[in-house]
């Protein structure tokens, strides 16, 4: 097991390798993404938060997975996913505006036993990633978030400048009121809870960045 998070081997969308290297130091989000699907507005607002803090040491990192996407879960060219990490990365910077850095495509540790309809076979079944495996053991090592395992796209993890996880968020927080007005379903109470969410975090990255 690697002693921090910016120790793993991980490449960029573009296939140049140590990734990472780039990010020691700084305080980093880490999210797995995919293109569209109900949680893809969060590209635009975690831009949003990357450009409040961006000159103040902070970073996002886009990780591209296609473990989560399946009819009624991702949409239109990408309901089973991206061919490519570029792909994902294309789709955020044209839909959203991301300016963030984003990582190879790579498989994520979706939850054994889950029973979502719309997921390929393979959910359960995949070998995580190496970035995905440190990641999920530190929740537990922490006792932060809901668990070893991941339940959807837009999971977040904040590591801090040495590498450390700090907090990890659920895959649905972050969908701000703006956004949530134009989706079918959505609540004010959503809304609400979202903004406590986006307070929540952009308060645990203020603190690391100190």
């Amino acid at each position: 097991m690697y002693n921090n998070f910016y120790e793993i081997p991980l490449k960029s969308a573009d296939g140049e390798e140590n990734f990472l290297d780039q990010f020691k130091g700084k305080v980093t989000l880490v999210i797995n993404v995919t293109g569209d699907c109900g949680n893809a507005p969060q590209y635009g607002v975690i831009e949003e938060i990357y450009q409040t803090y961006k000159d103040l040491g902070f970073e996002v990192i886009a990780i591209p997975t296609n473990d989560y996407c399946g009819p009624n879960l991702t949409y239109g060219e990408h309901v089973y996913g991206c061919e490519t990490a570029t792909e994902a990365r294309d789709f955020g910077q044209k839909q959203y505006g991301t300016t963030y850095k984003f990582s190879e495509l790579v498989e994520s540790n979706p939850a054994p036993g889950e029973i979502i309809p719309g997921l390929p076979s393979k959910y359960g079944k995949v070998t995580p990633h190496p970035v995905y495996q440190w990641l999920c053991h530190q929740t537990i090592v922490k006792n932060i978030g809901h668990g070893n395992f991941m339940y959807g796209n837009f999971e977040k993890y904040l590591v801090d400048k040495n590498g450390n996880l700090i907090n990890h968020y659920i895959n649905g927080a972050l969908l701000d009121q703006n956004w949530e007005n134009r989706m079918a379903g959505r609540t004010q109470d959503g809304a609400d809870r979202a903004d406590v969410e986006k307070e929540r975090m952009c308060k645990d990255i203020e603190q690391a960045l100190l």
